[in-house]
């Protein structure tokens, strides 16, 4: 099994950021999170957000069977989009 995290979040009412990953579990994924809060992400140019501008609303957290993550895997790789790391 893995961990589908999607991070969807407007950047100052001008777009939304999204993307995704795969987690191998959901302390690897709780690790990750609490990493991200802690430092800065920024995409683009200049844009970006502080850590303690995310809040848990920003993520949705699925399980996946191995075969569905497989799937995402052969098609997309491990993560897709802006993903805060």
């Amino acid at each position: 099994m893995k961990i589908l995290v999607k991070f969807s979040k407007d950047w100052a009412d001008e777009f939304d950021v999204e993307g995704w990953k795969l987690f191998d579990s959901m302390e690897d994924w709780r690790l990750h999170y609490d990493g991200i809060t802690s430092g800065e992400y920024y995409f683009g140019t200049n844009e970006g957000w502080d850590g303690s501008d995310f809040s848990e609303d920003d993520f949705t957290v699925s399980t996946l069977y191995s075969d569905q993550a497989q799937v995402l895997i052969e098609n997309f790789g491990t993560d897709w989009g802006h993903f805060p790391s």
